[in-house]
């Protein structure tokens, strides 16, 4: 059954937020020297969480480096329509790993680690020792994402932990990288991360709610779920360990008390800051603004202010910063949505007013926003309109991105597998070389239909234009066994 559109959240949501002020009316907030009116502010984000589809969202303003405004929006699941608070927790999505980069920059302010030293001096990694380059790896390769390790094992082959890059000279996202950081700073320390990270950042902070993984429902209640493009409910993600790159569960609030302590020179000092925020690598720019990976976080340089933007995503949600030094203003979001980053550039817009347009205007919004249009296409139109509509955006949007529309089907198979199938089959017939799609009809002959000889033809033809994940080997030789089985 498809997933009716958002009902407008404006009349039937209470304003369940945690309100800060500082010595301003309880309907105003200010925000670059202006007063924002609580009630309008509020309806314009429900109402754009109403028009993507995002059931759930915590937000955080902060001027001059206090929170003057705090509220929290919608859903904590949609599905049973329970609506969060201001203690409920969203995962922080990569945002997990300022934590570390926290750390660290403390750690070495005692004299307790080197950032340019070999990270193998300290703790040797088993799974990167088949690589000699692994013993060039620093901290500072990992804090700039320059270590050359892969973001995640499973990335590429899952069996080796593979270093894709020369260790120091270009940008690769690794969150294996952080995991390795964790773990030395355990054994310089003697201490667990969960220990360390609680001891350094969560108690002087007071942040309470503050969860580094996520082990229990029962031990955790008021906690929200992640939902897909299409509003659906995932999962909760349950870890017993944490991941040091991404497991760190949160409000908004807390977060903007973290984030403000990274920039009031009450625990870090003006060098470490000033270090954090040297540039490495300019990852794209416009006119008048550049965006480069830093020493631990990623900043946009204008021609009068540097700020500081850190974003991330898990399986149904969505985290966003961004933060002035100059001005010291910035918003933290965090989102259960797939979709949940789209409402960072109106609330820039609204409230903060930071020139962050290099970054709203990169390739993940514009991504998004086709994604989103899909989205809503799939739950306001019947199949059949549907798959017209997909026929349509194909034909008139010739530089369309094959990774989108790879990216939709592969949610959209986890909830409606007879639609993404057809939407498959459209997408084939604009293109029969197309890997992707040839791999998704081949799995529904196979999974569905149970039409094994045609199931191999599909997949086969995938395997030959070089379509490698999957499993598809595995995929292929049990098609070719039920075969062999029919003949007997």
């Amino acid at each position: 059954m498809k997933i009716k559109f958002f009902a407008l959240f404006t009349g039937c949501i209470l304003f369940l937020g945690a309100l800060k002020t500082s010595a301003q009316k309880p309907d105003m907030f200010i925000a670059n020297g202006k007063d924002i009116n609580i009630e309008k502010f509020n309806n314009k984000i429900l109402y754009l969480m109403d028009s993507i589809g995002i059931p759930g969202a915590s937000l955080s303003i902060i001027e001059n480096n206090k929170i003057v405004y705090s509220h929290t929006y919608g859903y904590k699941n949609f599905n049973d329509k329970v609506v969060a608070d201001s203690n409920t927790i969203f995962e922080a999505c990569s945002l997990s790993k300022t934590y570390l980069v926290y750390v660290t920059y403390i750690l070495r302010e005692k004299g307790l680690i080197d950032l340019n030293k070999p990270m193998y001096q300290y703790l040797e990694d088993s799974r990167l020792a088949h690589d000699p380059r692994y013993r060039l790896i620093t901290p500072l390769m990992i804090l700039q994402h320059t270590s050359g390790i892969e973001n995640w094992q499973e990335d590429n082959n899952k069996d080796v932990l593979e270093i894709i890059e020369e260790p120091g000279k270009k940008f690769n996202y690794s969150g294996e990288g952080f995991e390795y950081l964790a773990k030395v700073i355990s054994k310089i320390l003697n201490e667990p991360y969960e220990s360390y990270v609680k001891r350094i950042v969560l108690d002087p902070l007071n942040l309470k709610y503050t969860l580094l993984k996520f082990d229990s429902v029962d031990k955790n209640p008021d906690f929200s779920y992640g939902h897909n493009l299409f509003g659906k409910r995932n999962e909760k993600w349950i870890s017993a360990v944490p991941s040091p790159a991404s497991s760190i569960h949160t409000t908004s609030t807390e977060y903007a008390k973290f984030l403000i302590s990274f920039f009031d020179k009450t625990r870090l000092s003006e060098r470490s800051v000033t270090d954090m925020l040297t540039t490495k690598e300019r990852l794209y720019n416009e006119p008048g603004a550049d965006y480069y990976i830093a020493n631990g976080l990623f900043t946009i340089k204008n021609t009068d202010d540097q700020l500081v933007n850190f974003s991330g995503s898990n399986t149904g949600f969505k985290a966003d910063m961004l933060y002035s030094v100059k001005n010291k203003r910035g918003y933290i979001l965090l989102t259960n949505s797939e979709l949940g980053i789209m409402l960072s550039p109106e609330i820039n817009k609204i409230s903060t007013q930071l020139p962050a347009h290099v970054w709203f205007n990169n390739v993940e919004f514009k991504n998004l926003a086709f994604l989103n249009s899909l989205s809503i296409a799939y739950r306001k139109s019947d199949k059949d309109q549907f798959l017209k509509e997909i026929g349509r955006i194909v034909k008139d949007t010739p530089s369309f991105d094959p990774e989108d529309f790879e990216y939709f089907v592969s949610r959209l198979m986890r909830s409606d597998k007879a639609t993404a199938e057809s939407v498959a089959e459209v997408l084939y017939k604009h293109n029969e070389k197309w890997p992707y799609m040839l791999y998704i009809l081949g799995m529904s002959e196979y999974q569905t239909h149970h039409n094994y000889a045609k199931a191999l033809d599909y997949l086969k033809t995938a395997r030959n234009l070089k379509f490698t994940s999957g499993n598809i080997d595995t995929h292929i030789a049990s098609c070719e066994k039920e075969l062999l089985t029919a003949k007997k």
